[in-house]
């Protein structure tokens, strides 16, 4: 079945997920801190995905793939997954 979960990053940026599980919003959440919301197949199996966060005017490597972007003032972050890590 599909639906929406919601992923805290408040303890680690590495978050197991229901395989195909597509982002849809990354936000500050009060109480959680850093969250992501995917659409998931509940029943799916699991993956862990990998996740680095790059400060604006930071390199970004190549192998990272852009998620999304949050506001921490005084700064801005952007979230990125890390497809190299297995």
């Amino acid at each position: 079945m599909k639906t929406i979960w919601k992923f805290s990053l408040a303890k680690s940026l590495d978050v197991p997920m229901p395989r195909g599980a597509t982002i849809v919003s990354v936000q500050l959440q009060e109480g959680f801190g850093l969250c992501i919301w995917a659409i998931v197949d509940s029943e799916a199996e699991q993956r862990t995905r990998h996740f680095v966060q790059v400060g604006t005017g930071h390199p970004i490597a190549e192998y990272l793939e852009y998620v999304g972007t949050w506001q921490e003032l005084p700064f801005v972050w952007h979230l990125f997954e890390d497809f190299a890590k297995p």
